[in-house]
């Protein structure tokens, strides 16, 4: 016995959306987090260092007042 191939790279990951699956598409991009997260939704405790790529911040985050932790956070230069 032999087993059928398997289909090809190509074919396999390839999509054609139905009206319904763009119009969830685009639900799915209205429903992303805007631009200013980082702002929104961190508070930079203090500085721990930097170099030539950028700064190192330590970083809590924080929605609704609950803390989710603590973390480092780089921004870029």
């Amino acid at each position: 016995m032999s087993r059928p191939p398997s289909p090809s790279m190509s074919r396999r990951f390839e999509r054609t959306p139905t009206p319904a699956q763009e119009d969830d598409d685009l639900l799915d991009e209205m429903h992303l987090p805007a631009k200013g997260y980082y702002g929104e939704y961190f508070r930079e405790e203090r500085k721990l260092g930097m170099g030539a790529e950028g700064s190192v911040f330590l970083a809590t985050h924080i929605i609704s007042g609950n803390v989710l932790g603590t973390f480092s956070s780089q921004e870029r230069s």
